[in-house]
């Protein structure tokens, strides 16, 4: 999914944070990214249900209680369809919940879509400032 990402998006610069905790410790400002000139502030999240040390929903909840941050679009993307998982995204305050698709070629259309709804048409990360990366949230695949 981050192929596609940075693939379709490439305009927007794209902060790649591979577990919750780090994904809060950028949103706080808290070093390494307490410098917001190195570190913006993104205008929108792309969110992995299942991560390590903090999973989505408990970074969802973070999110939706920081006055600064609850105007940031917040994309769950997960490979669950389980609705409990979705109703859980919506309640705790997700904008969108995806099921991450299989083939790249679908990838790809998903994040056409995404950019098509959220950067044209959508208000909400239009007027958080466009000029701002998009912060990508996944578990990275180990290498090797």
């Amino acid at each position: 999914m981050q192929r596609a990402v940075n693939k379709i998006l490439d305009e927007y610069p794209l902060i790649i944070l591979e577990d919750g905790e780090m994904a809060i410790d950028y949103l706080r400002g808290r070093e390494p990214y307490s410098n917001r000139q190195d570190f913006p502030m993104p205008c929108l999240v792309l969110l992995d249900l299942k991560l390590p040390c903090k999973n989505g929903i408990e970074v969802l909840r973070w999110i939706r209680s920081e006055p600064a941050l609850i105007l940031i679009p917040v994309i769950m993307l997960t490979s669950s369809r389980e609705t409990k998982d979705v109703q859980l995204a919506y309640r705790a305050g997700a904008n969108s919940f995806v099921v991450k698709p299989n083939s790249i070629q679908v990838q790809e259309d998903f994040v056409r879509s995404l950019q098509q709804y959220w950067f044209v048409f959508d208000e909400a990360a239009r007027s958080t400032g466009l000029s701002r990366p998009i912060a990508f949230v996944e578990e990275q695949p180990m290498a090797g």
